[in-house]
This record gives structure tokens, C-alpha cells and sequence, in this order.
């Protein structure tokens, strides 16, 4: 399969004449497709607001052509989540830590309103730890607790 994808990439868009990198405040042209760097909780809660409409977001990952998520986006229409590579450490500065998501631009509005949706019922973003609101919460028929260890 990956094989197959790799050979196919150049193939997913025909017509594209230039590609135009800028940030999403300061966008020159309406784009195709937004590309976003983040920490996985901030890239995860993005992926929430697609799941939260049904529209599921695979993972993808090409090794040293991952910067084809773009054109894998634009082909298919959909959102892809990235474990960034070689291309992005140079071109993006990203870190050890960053994943992305990769998504068709007229998504853009419903993305926006969804994370308003999703954060009344999830933790909202920056989260911090579960641990500091107390004992976790376990299945009833789970054998030890945080009292029951204590005695």
C-alpha cells in the first residue's frame, strides 16, 4: 500500500502551477487547503471537530514525503493527521513534539464553529492534567482503588 502511495502522490493534483505557503492571518490568496502545526492536544481537538460531524480523520505518515499530505487532501477532500518528517523540520520548523492536520479550506467555517460546539463538553484546550480534579474514576468491578490502597 504505502508503496502504491508513494508512487501515486505526484498524481493525486494536476493543474497546480504554484504553491503559496503563508499564515492563516495573513492569507494573500484564498486557499485550497490549510495546513496546521501543533502540539497532539491542540492537533487533537481539531480532529475532534471533524469526528464530532462524522467525518472521519485518518493518519498519515510517508516518511520523508509527507509534505504529499496536501495534495493527498486536495484529492481526496478530506482531513488527514500527520506525524511530521524530514520536509517539515525544514520548511515548517516544527519540533519533535508537533503533529499537524491537513485539511480542504471550505472546511474552514465548519472547523470554527465546531470547536465552539466540542469544548462545552469536552475539556477545553490548553487541558491540563485529570490528575488535579481528584481520584481517578474506575469500573465498578476494577479490583483496587486509590482508598483501597492506602489501607
Amino acid at each position: 500500500v504505502l508503496v502504491d502511495e508513494v508512487k501515486d502522490r505526484n498524481s493525486y493534483v494536476t493543474g497546480v502551477q504554484a504553491l503559496v505557503i503563508s499564515p492563516i492571518n495573513d492569507l494573500r490568496v484564498k486557499p485550497d487547503v490549510i495546513q496546521v502545526y501543533g502540539n497532539p492536544g491542540q492537533i487533537g481537538m481539531l480532529c475532534k471537530c471533524f469526528t464530532w460531524q462524522g467525518i472521519p480523520v485518518p493518519g498519515k505518515f510517508l516518511g520523508s514525503i509527507g509534505c504529499s499530505v496536501v495534495t493527498w487532501c486536495m484529492h481526496h477532500h478530506s482531513p488527514a493527521m500527520s506525524i511530521l518528517a524530514g520536509g517539515e523540520r525544514g520548511f515548517s520548523c516544527i519540533g519533535d513534539h508537533d503533529v499537524s492536520i491537513t485539511f480542504p479550506a471550505d472546511y474552514l467555517e465548519e472547523v470554527s464553529r465546531a470547536i465552539i460546539e466540542i469544548q462545552k463538553f469536552v475539556f477545553r484546550y490548553p487541558t491540563s492534567s485529570p490528575r488535579i480534579y481528584g481520584e481517578p474514576i474506575l469500573p465498578p468491578d476494577y479490583r483496587i482503588s486509590y482508598d483501597q490502597f492506602q489501607k
